[in-house]
């Protein structure tokens, strides 16, 4: 699989490069080949996810949520059970704000608010 926290550096700096391809061969890379996500989530990773949830434009702040939808999706409720309470907190605030921020993502990014919750 692919290693997360490399896949989540790949995500800023390809969007930089490549900003009209990124979002949709990054969501394909994800859907391909999957990977271990029990570091996706780690501190780093939420600040890397957050940078781009914030900072980004609709179609990486849309990319970047269908690839939380998936992982929070398809790996149970442990990934949370690692997830540190702050990290949780800060990856929540960056949900709110994208609701309030970009009202094309609001159904996308409560869906993926709510399994945070829900795995909690």
């Amino acid at each position: 699989g692919i290693n997360a926290e490399y896949g989540c550096g790949v995500l800023l700096v390809w969007y930089s490069v490549a900003p009209d391809t990124a979002p949709a061969t990054l969501l394909q890379i994800v859907q391909l080949y999957g990977g271990e996500y029990k570091d996706f989530l780690t501190p780093y990773n939420v600040d890397i996810i957050t940078t781009a949830l914030l900072d980004g434009n609709d179609d990486m702040r849309k990319t970047t949520l269908k690839i939380l939808k998936r992982v929070l999706t398809t790996t149970g409720p442990e990934l949370l059970t690692l997830m540190q309470s702050p990290t949780r907190e800060q990856l929540s605030s960056s949900l709110q704000q994208v609701k309030h921020s970009s009202p094309t993502l609001v159904t996308l990014a409560d869906e993926v608010s709510k399994l945070l919750i829900k795995k909690n």
